[in-house]
């Protein structure tokens, strides 16, 4: 097969629209943090507390930073009313870290924005939402199996 044959394959044209939606989505999280006038590592934060609440350690884990990191990302968060520190629910010497309104109300529009740019692109689609949704499950199973085999 010559290499042109195999750029236009089905895999190489799905890898290279998943690189491709990486990166605009890698740029879309730029262009908010920005947008904000917070770091990268902030915004995660915040996507990741946009589940619920979570532990410093549990932040420090999934944004893969130290303790101290983590103690100044969430000062940075609190000075500017993206975040606050809760009691912990079972233990209230234990500390969480949550969302607060403003936050929700500064941040959702952001990404509402591309919530209706993809709207608009999957009603205009012959495929669909479901089918897409489908296909980026697969994607996101793809990478996390090739994760666990890069770690071994």
């Amino acid at each position: 097969m010559s290499n042109e044959a195999a750029s236009n394959s089905p895999l190489a044209r799905l890898i290279g629209a998943a690189r491709r939606a990486h990166a605009a989505i890698d740029a879309l999280d730029a262009a908010i943090a920005t947008h904000l006038a917070i770091g990268r590592n902030d915004l995660r934060c915040l996507n990741l507390l946009e589940a619920g609440t979570a532990t410093p350690t549990e932040i420090g884990r999934r944004l893969d930073l130290s303790s101290g990191s983590v103690t100044a990302l969430v000062d940075r968060l609190e000075a500017g009313g993206l975040a606050r520190r809760v009691a912990g629910i079972a233990d209230r010497r234990s500390r969480s870290v949550g969302l607060t309104p403003s936050a929700m109300a500064r941040v959702g529009p952001l990404y509402r924005a591309f919530a209706q740019e993809l709207q608009l692109r999957t009603q205009a689609s012959v495929v669909g939402a479901d089918t897409m949704a489908d296909a980026l499950g697969v994607l996101a199973e793809a990478v996390e199996a090739a994760i666990a085999r890069v770690d071994r």
